[in-house]
């Protein structure tokens, strides 16, 4: 049997991330409606949908991240390809958005990383520890205050060539 340790290992090379299961809703992915008439309704998928590196996202809400982070997988480039260079947030009318930016990983190279969002100032301050005492790198870092006025925090860790 596995350990949790290997375990995270072998998710590690094989860029996956980790990101608490908790912090994702339910929800379905919204589909935006176009429409001349009632009649010939047409349903496009977002734009959210495309793969643009090194562009920041449309501010999404945490469910559409989870489907937009899921559409990317299926596609084969979610960290196999690409891999997270930027995660903000921040609250609109009410509820917590986060955008991304994603680029290539860096080929013939062993890497890892590990992504967090939606998290308080303590846990961020343990997730941090841990990572940069396993030779993550923190490369962004973002705060903002939810609706109760509390911080929440967004982070990514890279590492290349691991051994």
């Amino acid at each position: 049997m596995l350990t949790k340790n290997v375990i995270s290992l072998l998710l590690l090379l094989m860029g996956a991330v980790m990101v608490p299961s908790h912090l994702f809703a339910s929800e379905q992915w919204r589909n935006v409606y176009h429409s001349e008439n009632a009649q010939s309704a047409k349903v496009e998928q977002s734009a959210l949908f495309s793969y643009k590196p090194n562009e920041l996202s449309e501010w999404l809400s945490s469910s559409d991240l989870k489907e937009h982070v899921t559409y990317l997988k299926k596609q084969g480039l979610w960290g196999k390809k690409i891999w997270l260079t930027e995660l903000n947030g921040k609250l609109i009318n009410g509820v917590n958005h986060y955008r991304i930016k994603y680029s290539n990983v860096p080929l013939k190279h062993s890497f890892g990383w590990y992504w967090y969002y939606g998290i308080t100032k303590i846990r961020f301050t343990e997730i941090n520890k841990e990572k940069s005492n396993k030779g993550f790198e923190l490369i962004h870092h973002n705060v903002f205050r939810d609706i109760k006025g509390e911080e929440i925090h967004q982070a990514i860790w890279h590492k290349v060539n691991i051994k």
